[in-house]
């Protein structure tokens, strides 16, 4: 008999401790047994289950589609099934999957804030390799705009020294720094294209490299940059360069 009653316990203790954790359901990851902590307005911040005293984890609820505490009680993240199902239906984006697209990244058709671009792309998954392609695309847009801005200002310079009437190059500098700003803004845009185009391409591969990992093996979705040359609306030839 008292084996029996110990028995009992015991089976009672283990079914406890093996509801007793919360499960938090991903859209796009595998469910994880949890300590919940904390539940904002975009986030959730839990332990891991195996490790109480380790280190808090931060989620957007973008991510979330329902948490199952140990209670049994359920709070529904959701509310997003019948957007994907239309959006899977109508091939327009894939739910789940992590796209760059012109500088900004986006899971599906949403725009990632800040937070969540830490969350998806994150310092523990692609840190200093993130960084690294950040800093160079801004640096690269900054040459880029810094070098076409010059190179305009010089080119009008330029043009305007040139056809005041009556007055030769040598009576006034303003040839001098128009030449100067072309020569400063061609000198930016060669240096700021290859970076703007090297950190789109690495910002773009970390992407294709998420999606990978979580199984989604499509073609790049990121936009690939383009440097045209071609008429203008208004009239003479124009430089376009797509990023």
């Amino acid at each position: 008999m008292k084996e029996k009653i110990l028995l009992t316990v015991i089976l009672s203790l283990a079914a406890y401790v093996l509801h007793a954790q919360d499960r938090i359901y991903f859209i796009d990851a595998d469910p994880v047994d949890a300590i919940v902590e904390e539940i904002g307005d975009d986030y959730v911040l839990y332990k891991s289950w195996d490790n109480p005293d380790g280190p808090n984890f931060r989620t957007s609820t973008a991510r979330v589609d329902r948490i199952v505490f140990r209670n049994g009680t359920v709070q529904d993240f959701g509310g997003r099934e019948d957007l994907f199902g239309d959006l899977a239906i109508s091939h327009a984006v894939v739910p789940g999957r992590l796209d760059y697209r012109r500088g900004r990244y986006y899971m599906g058709m949403s725009l990632l804030t800040p937070d969540q671009v830490m969350d998806y792309v994150g310092y523990r998954n692609y840190g200093s390799k993130y960084l690294k392609a950040s800093r160079q695309r801004r640096t690269g847009l900054f040459l880029t705009y810094l070098g076409g801005g010059l190179a305009f200002v010089g080119g009008m310079i330029c043009i305007a020294e040139a056809s005041v009437p009556d007055m030769g190059f040598g009576d006034s500098g303003a040839m001098a720094i128009g030449t100067a700003c072309c020569v400063a803004g061609a000198a930016g845009l060669a240096a700021g294209i290859p970076l703007l185009v090297k950190g789109n391409r690495s910002l773009g591969a970390i992407a294709d490299d998420y999606n990978a990992r979580k199984g989604y093996g499509m073609a790049p979705a990121h936009d690939a940059e383009s440097l045209t040359i071609g008429p203008c609306a208004s009239g003479g030839f124009g430089l376009a360069f797509n990023f």
